[in-house]
């Protein structure tokens, strides 16, 4: 398709275009921003592609949050923390924001496009990788996540493959701060442990499972290695769908993780993945560590990066089939089955608010509703349920 038959007409009544009033149209038009068509949509607002008015060959893409269909909680909590996140972020390993404007109960995010997708899709589409790509890409997302964690002293708190985007330069870049905190006390030096749990199941380490406080930084470093894991061997290390199966899967180290391995998984990708998948989270490695590997360096090393993209899918394999989360959601994607997780969060509020349960928080239960929300029912039903 080319760029004009893509292109939605601000203020237009398809279903690729935006409606934006007049006073916000020309703080775009004094911005040089035009916002052309839809690229996909979730709880709280949609992502649109758009130019530059006076460099037309200057993509990027424009996240558009509906402050009317967030939360109170989500708006005085994560939304603050997410905005603080993409403003002080400056790495060529993560994505870049240009612009935050907020106007008419909206705000528009204008940020770096990434036209390669994400690395799920592409594991996905290509049943997997080949170590050499699995190893540049990861480090890529290693050298962002370092720079959130050792500079900024934030943690990401939602990593996974899909979070990781491809420009069109196949660069890799970390993306999505809706759960990043700031989680070091540079007064006592000393890291704040994080109750709020957060995140996507299968990419979570044993702590969250069990409900403890846990050291946000080495949740991070734990979703990286279920991150290379799965660019490895193009499958989940952990059996999700069951909670209790998956703890006790954690738990068992190294002796399951190292019975998932194939047989050409190298000796070194081992060692590697057992550092960031040790479940004692005081013995797992800081992603300092991980970083510096040097058998990362030298495999992950590249002048081009077309040396490593294939220009042909990969065979198909007979492997297990790499099961995307979502689709596991989905399979009982209906309004009503988001509206019992509600029920179960309001219901779960109702006990925090009385005096006899105030030390129990509905974290979880906001977290399962908002996902449901997000990749079950269509953002115009958001308002029915909130």
């Amino acid at each position: 398709m080319s760029k004009k038959q893509s292109q939605g007409k601000s203020g237009g009544s398809s279903a690729s275009s935006i409606d934006i009033d007049p006073k916000t149209a020309a703080v775009f038009k004094r911005k040089n921003y035009h916002i052309l068509n839809r690229l996909g949509a979730g709880a709280f607002g949609t992502v649109y592609k758009a130019e530059r008015i006076n460099q037309p060959n200057e993509l990027s893409a424009v996240k558009v949050l509906e402050l009317t269909q967030m939360t109170a909680n989500y708006r005085a909590k994560f939304l603050p923390r997410e905005l603080q996140a993409l403003i002080e972020t400056k790495h060529e390993n993560i994505v870049d924001v240009f612009d935050i404007i907020r106007a008419n109960q909206r705000i528009y995010i204008f940020m770096e496009f990434m036209g390669g997708g994400d690395i799920a899709g592409y594991v996905r589409k290509n049943n997997g990788m080949s170590l050499k790509l699995a190893c540049v890409w990861f480090l890529q997302i290693t050298n962002g996540l370092q720079h959130l964690h050792e500079q900024l002293l934030m943690c990401h708190r939602d990593i996974k493959l899909d979070n990781m985007l491809l420009n069109e330069q196949n660069i890799a870049k970390l993306s999505d701060f809706g759960f990043a905190r700031q989680s070091f006390d540079s007064a006592t030096n000393k890291v704040l442990m994080s109750t709020t749990f957060c995140g996507t199941l299968p990419y979570y380490c044993p702590q969250l499972l069990q409900k403890v406080p846990y050291d946000p930084f080495k949740a991070d470093v734990w979703a990286m290695g279920v991150s290379f894991f799965i660019m490895l061997e193009n499958r989940f290390p952990f059996h999700f769908k069951e909670k209790p199966l998956m703890l006790q899967e954690m738990t068992d180290f190294p002796k399951f993780i190292r019975s998932r391995y194939s047989k050409e998984l190298s000796n070194d990708a081992r060692r590697l993945l057992e550092t960031m998948l040790n479940p004692n989270e005081k013995e797992r490695v800081n992603i300092g560590d991980v970083q510096h590997n040097r058998w990362l360096h030298r495999t992950g090393s590249i002048s081009k990066m077309d040396k490593v993209i294939p220009k042909v899918h990969a065979e198909e394999e007979e492997e297990e089939e790499l099961v995307d989360p979502m689709n596991v959601l989905r399979e009982r994607c209906t309004t009503e089955h988001c509206q019992s997780l509600k029920d179960k969060y309001e219901a779960c509020n109702d006990r925090v608010n009385s005096k006899s349960a105030t030390a129990e928080n509905c974290f979880e239960e906001i977290v399962d509703f908002l996902h449901c929300v997000d990749h079950c029912v269509a953002p115009k039903l958001f308002s029915k349920l909130v």
